[in-house]
């Protein structure tokens, strides 16, 4: 259906044999498998006997998304960009804009679950439903948590931030995790989409530092890492850690509900530390079972 041209009072009427000439700018997603830029192209096809028109995304390994828009409302959404938001692009407008970010997000859960890693350029991805643990690989030994990660890949120096926040160790200090970050491995358990996110430090990434400020929310036992190899895996994998994962995030919402001054405050907190080390006293005793089981496999059973 044709719209009115505010300016003259006449009926506009977009061709839908030529929509296809209209250009989408791209985006792009950060590969964290193959560690680069990957590219989301766009394009516009106009279907005149089914009378609506196609906005498709090409993504990473040929795959496709579509969202379909009627005719009438295509129309509609152009003559606004033709008269009144001149200044906004096609694709910045807010229905071309909610139907790329579904696009894009369906295909970062879809790659998730498939176990491949994708985020958007400039986007800050904040992991906080779950927990964190910090693995000592020399010792083979859990031997701190964390409640937050927090990953962005800048667009300008394709720099990627992790941030580790809210450390709690009762066996490292943070002055050991700054000195040799390439000692331990950093696995976040989310919850939510039942995920585990693990990283090491590269060695060309030793320049861990503590962050300068503490964030709002958030303790001063924080450090960022700049150059890291992560992969993902399903929390399937390590059930025997996932009742202890919930109930520590259980403690973690519960304190965050009590204000500091509650008379209870100090209890939620002993509730909190606890059971995160329940976390890590389950690995001591596998890590002490281990060492035993090595000091005496030499040894002939008689």
């Amino acid at each position: 259906m044709p719209v009115m041209n505010p300016k003259t009072g006449e009926m506009d009427h977009v061709d839908l044999s030529i929509v296809n000439k209209i250009i989408v700018e791209p985006e792009y997603l950060h590969d964290f498998d193959m560690n680069e830029k990957k590219k989301i192209d766009f394009s516009i096809i106009g279907d005149e006997e089914a009378n609506i028109v196609t906005f498709q995304a090409m993504f990473p390994l040929e795959t496709r998304s579509t969202r379909a828009f009627k005719s009438e409302q295509f129309e509609t959404i152009m003559s606004r960009v033709v008269h009144s938001d001149t200044q906004l692009r096609l694709e910045q407008t807010e229905e071309f804009k909610n139907a790329t970010d579904s696009m894009i997000e369906n295909y970062i859960s879809n790659q998730r679950g498939d176990g491949k890693l994708f985020s958007r350029i400039d986007e800050i991805v904040s992991l906080d439903n779950g927990i964190g643990i910090i693995h000592d690989l020399k010792a083979n030994q859990d031997v701190g948590t964390f409640e937050t990660l927090v990953f962005c890949v800048k667009k300008n120096t394709n720099e990627t931030h992790f941030d580790i926040l809210d450390i709690l160790s009762g066996v490292r200090s943070m002055k050991d995790l700054l000195d040799d970050p390439t000692r331990y491995r950093f696995s976040y358990y989310a919850l939510d989409t039942q995920t585990i996110y693990e990283f090491i430090v590269l060695e060309s990434g030793r320049g861990v530092l503590a962050l300068d400020e503490t964030l709002e929310g958030h303790s001063d036992q924080s450090i960022r890492m700049n150059h890291v190899q992560m992969e993902i895996r399903s929390l399937e994998t390590e059930k025997d850690k996932v009742l202890l994962i919930e109930k520590a995030n259980e403690t973690k919402n519960t304190l965050r509900g009590v204000a500091s001054d509650d008379f209870l405050h100090s209890q939620y907190v002993e509730q909190f530390n606890s059971a995160r080390f329940d976390i890590l006293k389950v690995s001591e005793q596998k890590a002490k079972k281990a060492q035993m089981m090595n000091k005496y496999a030499d040894l002939e059973l008689f």
